[in-house]
């Protein structure tokens, strides 16, 4: 039996509510909103998601002096590295590395640009296993789409057979790289696909 088209309908009342507020959720977490917390409260008063941002964001350090006058790095970073260790965190997730697997190099980069047809030619030329290829982030073409806000492309990719809850290196799914992007459409659709909303990662 041929399978039936999953189409996103347009989330209305308490779940666009939710839609809404995990984007804010995921997106408060910037450079300046964790300096603004520490000037506001001290270094104490960061998260381990806080934490997590200083490491991810190459230019913490700098934006950080520019605002306090103080060297992140050598007065904080130490701490912070004892605390995500304390805490146990997967260190691993916050190294930056190349993508991809240079062999599906191509898919990732039209995933990136949302072309849609080019996307389901690629597809339909290499097979649908390559739906769920990673890169070395662990990162599927799903993921991609969704964190470029690529909405048209994230419906597309689900209807031909993309996993919503798959999981990158940090343990996080296409629907919170949306989160994380700020991109609503891209969240109202993956949550009107099924998408979990209580899914956690790592951190």
């Amino acid at each position: 039996m041929k399978r039936k088209p999953k189409v996103a309908k347009t989330i209305i009342g308490d779940k666009k509510d939710e839609a809404k507020k995990l984007v804010e959720d995921h997106s408060e977490n910037t450079s300046e909103n964790v300096i603004d917390k520490f000037q506001k409260h001290g270094f104490n008063a960061l998260t381990i998601e806080d934490l997590v941002v200083t490491m991810a964001n190459s230019d913490f350090a700098e934006l950080f002096k520019q605002k306090t006058g103080e060297d992140w790095d050598t007065k904080y970073k130490p701490k912070v590295m004892e605390r995500l260790e304390n805490a146990k965190s997967d260190l691993g997730c916050l190294v930056k590395k190349d993508t991809s697997n240079t062999q599906f190099a191509p898919l990732f980069e039209l995933c990136k640009t949302g072309s849609i047809e080019k996307v389901k030619e690629y597809i339909k030329k290499h097979g649908s296993d390559t739906l769920f290829v990673i890169d070395k982030s662990m990162k599927s073409p799903l993921h991609i789409a969704a964190a470029n806000g690529h909405s048209k492309l994230v419906e597309t990719l689900v209807n031909l057979g993309s996993n919503l809850e798959s999981k990158d290196k940090c343990r996080r799914t296409p629907l919170q790289l949306g989160a994380n992007a700020g991109h609503l459409t891209v969240v109202d659709t993956l949550i009107s696909l099924g998408a979990d909303l209580l899914t956690k990662d790592s951190v």
